[in-house]
């Protein structure tokens, strides 16, 4: 790599050299620094291999480059805080005269670069991926039923197997299912076409018995493979598990071993789809999984991605009026794969596997079928995994949702500060940080946010002030409160709020009702008229965003829609004028019993409107919750419901997805920027999780059976324990515009 000197500081740094390495003081958000032209082959990947210290830690990013820096050919990594460590980042080949830009975690402290090398990285080819043989006929030799689900050996062979929801084909196994290995530095492919045996296995009384599949084979290079299959029925109603193991009595270093495996569709129903699931990564209508339709850069890749990217381990999809859902124990070891359809094995149905090696991003390049190198299996040292389908009628993917929920159940909710500790650190953030300017508040900090009157403020600047203990600090929120109001138009206090949530709230503390009224009434008198006969609203993007539009094939989208509408329905209900809840009401129920609709399209500022969205959820259940109280009618209830169930993929729920801040983070979109950067995919976006939580609160009162005030409760104190606190004082209390998971 070019020596110490040779770096140049581009961007919110200063660099340095000491003792033969490059010191870096970060001075901003945005730190980076370029390196000069470099010789690297042009037909051979890369790793780069940093020897680096960091004050901060967390996710860093190298960008090669020619003409300039781009997103798309960038690739991202991790660094620890702490002392010097070695880190091994995979690039592609590069080509001579590429120069790197490096931009170091954190946005203060010391970044300490003490050498940075290139070795060559061996390329994996993938094989010509085999199809599997002909679907399976006949009477089958063994079978495992649990309610609408029939598990079935369809013959003696590894693979040989088939899954019926209420009596019809959904899903087979492979039974040619592929194989790699590396033996002395050389890959290996074999095929599972095997012989297998069976046998039944005990169960409990009164249930369906369970069989046992079991195949043996040597590989081509002499050691024996004993691979194992156990399927029973489950305790949850319409559900088989299964455990499935996977030993070899001589150390073998796997590159591709699919421990489980199902084809959706093949011999079936074939590609075709109502709905998609893979949970936090892809929601899809009839429409190709790891499509550029929301995402262009390297993570539009989805079939093997990240593990920090999904929310929770199920996939599902509903076909034919019925559904499938597929479940796994997550394990670091094993990559999750989600192909719809299925594009590796042209099964011409679709792909869903749980397999070794993991995808962890030292693993593997996110969404690559073959990793960076193999995973070791030592010798009988077995490797167990264990999964759950779960199947019955259904149009769309939420019956496996409820399912999976109902099987699991929700993790504890993470623990927060004492009460008196947070009011304290948000009393401050409100008064201190610079989200404050004199009298007036910003939306958020950061260049092109402006302070603005905010009657919001005011009156969280009230509420705070007569909940704190803190004699001082209840003054200087007494006092900044009343100058805030001071700050606000006449009669214009529910028009001046800069939070996410805006409610009627303001004006009936500061006051100017009737004034809000009269606004109120205009506002919902002009909304009416962009309704067309459908009930949608054309969006009507600036020209410098129409191609966010380009890849929907509609100029509406349910989100946008739903923004809209939910706004139209708040001004019915506090102005109880007949004429905005009449034409609310009407356009509503044009929206009813849409249930094959994925949530899509709530941020068309920056987000291509195809991206399924948790704010569109969260709209339109807002949107049938005054529905129904208006009217009692408890089919607008029922779909709120249905809304709310839709919004369960983009919330975390595994204890150990989010680390410091706990389950219940919240993905706000499945997409990036202007289709590129940032890729929001398992990157938690907090705010849009609660407005998401104050609509569940809402649909709460009704429905108190459900588990939506747990949900409401869980992504608030994620969104607590998101808070800028240590991390940078000066934000202390302020909520990251997203948190990194990973970093």
């Amino acid at each position: 790599g070019p020596p110490p000197a040779a770096w140049s500081a581009a961007h919110d740094c200063r660099l340095s050299v000491a003792d033969g390495a490059l010191h870096v003081e970060i001075r901003g958000e945005d730190p980076y620094f370029t390196g000069p032209p470099l010789a690297f082959p042009s037909d051979t990947g890369l790793w780069m291999v940093l020897e680096a210290s960091s004050d901060t830690g967390g996710g860093a990013q190298v960008f090669p480059f020619q003409e300039g820096p781009s997103e798309e050919r960038s690739v991202r990594f991790f660094l620890p805080a702490g002392p010097r460590r070695t880190v091994r980042v995979p690039l592609p080949a590069l080509g001579p005269g590429v120069r790197l830009r490096l931009d170091p975690p954190g946005n203060r402290g010391r970044f300490i670069l003490h050498s940075l090398t290139f070795e060559p990285r061996v390329r994996l080819d993938e094989p010509d991926w085999p199809a599997p043989g002909a679907a399976p006929e006949g009477p089958p030799l063994a079978a495992v039923t649990r309610g609408a689900l029939t598990w079935e050996l369809a013959g003696p062979g590894w693979g040989r197997w088939q899954v019926r929801v209420e009596g019809k084909p959904f899903a087979r196994g492979h039974d040619r299912t592929p194989v790699g290995y590396l033996i002395d530095g050389q890959l290996r492919w074999m095929e599972l076409d095997r012989p297998a045996t069976w046998e039944q296995v005990d169960t409990k009384p009164g249930a369906s018995p369970g069989i046992r599949v079991t195949a043996r084979f040597r590989d081509p290079d002499g050691a024996t493979w004993t691979l194992t299959r156990e399927t029973r029925p489950s305790d949850h109603a319409d559900t088989l598990a299964t455990v499935s193991t996977v030993a070899v009595d001589a150390r073998r270093e796997v590159v591709f071993l699919p421990v489980d495996l199902w084809l959706p569709g093949a011999g079936s129903f074939g590609p075709r789809k109502s709905q998609a699931l893979f949970a936090g990564v892809e929601y899809l209508a009839d429409e190709e999984s790891s499509s550029r339709r929301a995402h262009r850069a390297a993570g539009a890749d989805r079939r093997v991605p990240d593990p920090r990217k999904w929310t929770f381990p199920l996939m599902a999809l509903a076909a034919g009026g019925q559904f499938l859902g597929f479940r796994w124990e997550p394990d670091p070891a094993l990559a999750a794969l989600h192909d719809s359809p299925d594009r590796v094995f042209g099964s011409g149905g679709h792909l869903w596997a749980v397999m070794l090696p993991g995808a962890d991003p030292a693993e593997r390049m996110d969404g690559a079928l073959l990793p960076h190198a193999g995973r070791v299996l030592e010798a009988d040292r077995p490797v167990s995994i264990r999964t759950w389908l779960t199947g019955g009628p259904g149009d769309d993917i939420l019956p496996a949702l409820r399912a999976s929920l109902q099987q699991t159940g929700l993790p504890d909710l993470p623990s927060t500060p004492p009460r008196d500790a947070y009011l304290a650190t948000t009393a401050r953030a409100w008064l201190d940080s610079p989200i404050r300017d004199g009298a007036r508040y910003r939306h958020a900090v950061g260049p092109g946010f402006h302070p603005q009157a905010a009657a919001d403020a005011a009156v969280h600047l009230r509420w705070l002030a007569e909940r704190i203990a803190d004699p001082v600090l209840t003054r200087r929120l007494a006092g900044a409160a009343g100058e805030a109001a001071a700050a606000v138009p006449d009669g214009a206090a529910n028009e001046s709020q800069i939070g996410h949530i805006r409610t009627p709230l303001p004006a009936l503390v500061l006051g100017g009702v009737r004034a809000s009224l009269d606004r109120a009434l205009q506002r919902g008198a002009g909304a009416i008229p962009r309704f067309r006969p459908d009930g949608t609203v054309a969006i009507g993007l600036p020209e410098s965003l129409a191609a966010l539009a380009e890849t929907h094939g509609e100029d509406h989208a349910n989100g946008f829609t739903g923004s809209v509408l939910v706004q139209l329905l708040r001004d019915a209900v506090y102005t109880a004028d007949p004429g905005l809840a009449e034409a609310g009401l009407r356009i509503l129920r044009q929206h009813l019993g849409r249930a094959g609709d994925v949530p899509r399209g709530a941020q068309p500022w920056e987000i291509p409107l195809h991206a399924p969205d948790i704010l569109a959820s969260a709209h339109w259940v807002e949107a049938f919750v005054l529905g129904h109280e208006l009217t009692g009618d408890p089919d607008l209830l029922r779909e709120a419901v249905r809304w709310a169930w839709t919004a369960l993929p983009f919330i975390g729920l595994r204890p150990a997805l989010a680390g410091p801040v706990g389950p219940y983070a919240t993905i706000a979109v499945l997409g990036a920027t202007h289709f590129v950067a940032p890729d929001w995919i398992g990157l938690p976006v907090q705010w849009c999780g609660l407005v998401h939580a104050h609509a569940l609160r809402q649909l709460a009162d009704h429905d108190p059976g459900g588990p939506w005030l747990t949900l409401a409760d869980g992504i608030t104190r994620s969104a607590i324990r998101q808070l800028h606190a240590d991390d940078n004082p000066a934000l202390a209390g302020l909520l990251p515009d997203s948190y990194d998971l990973r970093g």
